[in-house]
């Protein structure tokens, strides 16, 4: 049986969760009714009625938690960057540059034969302040992807609390209700002897 639960995920074991709720509410509810009542008038029936109600709404609810857990709960991000056309840009760089440094190095007297042809030099300067450019741009685009995404991941969490509290207060208020229903009866059953 340990197996078996260790196999089940969060969502399962919730849902087994509201079903015993759910009995659990069904036996205390007859329970109740049964050594409280010496005759049966309509708000038993009414009672006995909203007992039975609630355990088919837990059993449902139940169902419905245990089916969802087969459905796909995560969404993952991915990011596709492609570098490629930058990255040979970038290994032309290193290139040109490899070859300026053998040229360079190549060099006897360096302050005689300074001979650097600045047409090359003109257009690795330009290639390079282009990828430069290029990069500033992708990296200024995905930092507003960025953004866009915490937006969207922010206004995902407000909504969540949100709706937590929502939840809380009905199911506070429908406990509040049911307890202040009980306390009825008995105070009416107390009453009336």
């Amino acid at each position: 049986m340990i197996d078996n639960l260790n196999k089940m995920n969060f969502s399962q074991k919730t849902a087994f969760v509201y079903g015993g709720a759910a009995f659990l509410i069904l036996v205390v509810g007859a329970r109740s009714i049964l050594l409280t009542s010496d005759d049966f008038g309509a708000l038993s029936y009414f009672t006995i009625g909203a007992i039975l109600l609630e355990t088919i709404l837990l059993f449902v609810y139940a169902k419905a938690i245990y089916n969802q857990s087969g459905d796909k709960q995560e969404e993952s991000l991915s990011v596709d960057l492609d570098m490629s056309t930058l990255e040979n840009k970038i290994s032309e760089l290193n290139t040109k540059i490899n070859q300026l440094n053998v040229s360079i190095g190549t060099m006897d007297n360096f302050d005689s034969e300074l001979t650097l042809d600045t047409m090359e030099f003109e257009t690795i300067s330009n290639n390079l302040a282009k990828s430069i450019d290029n990069l500033e741009s992708k990296v200024s685009g995905f930092k507003e992807n960025a953004d866009d995404l915490a937006e969207k991941l922010s206004d995902v969490l407000v909504g969540i609390v949100v709706n937590n509290d929502k939840i809380d207060k009905v199911l506070n208020r429908q406990i509040n209700e049911e307890i202040k229903s009980e306390i009825r009866i008995l105070l009416e059953k107390t009453l009336t002897k």
